[in-house]
């Protein structure tokens, strides 16, 4: 993705390791990148004010003859859509990787992609870099204190 996210998240040392850390941000960094793929993803074929030119995708304007030969063969007015086959491709085709400091929504098309195209569909606006920050703190704070991430502590018996 073009974007970066960075997160600054303290824990309380007495009930999460910092392998039990790494472990759940992992988790959580895949969780971002997948509600990114669902929920995000699909906004780049649709008709809104983020497509648009000059949008927040920075989307750039298409030529007069393009733009007439879709409306003459009634294809669909948005930016990154002829026929649906892209749309389709990168929306199922979409990979998320993920470890502990960062995430990554690899985004294959059945051809190769223009670098504005690619920069055109790998946007992401403030506004939902504040939403997956959220997501993500609102998670971190449920999950570590799930038994799952908890500090785990043994205690060696001897038998008198």
């Amino acid at each position: 993705m073009a974007g970066r996210f960075s997160l600054d998240i303290t824990w309380d040392e007495n009930r999460i390791t910092g392998l039990s850390h790494g472990k759940l941000m992992n988790d959580l960094m895949r969780d971002m990148a997948n509600a990114h793929k669902l929920r995000h993803l699909p906004k780049h074929f649709e008709a809104c004010p983020e497509t648009s030119v000059g949008g927040a995708y920075g989307y750039a304007k298409r030529s007069l003859r393009w733009q007439k030969r879709k409306q003459r063969e009634g294809r669909p007015s948005q930016a990154n859509v002829y026929t649906g086959r892209m749309r389709e491709t990168v929306l199922r085709n979409s990979q998320v990787t993920a470890t502990q400091y960062k995430s990554t929504v690899r985004v294959k098309n059945y051809f190769p992609m223009k670098d504005q195209q690619r920069k055109e569909i790998e946007a992401v606006t403030p506004a939902e870099v504040g939403y997956l920050a959220k997501r993500v703190g609102k998670n971190y704070a449920n999950l570590s204190k799930s038994q799952k991430y908890m500090r785990k502590r043994r205690v060696k018996v001897k038998s008198p």
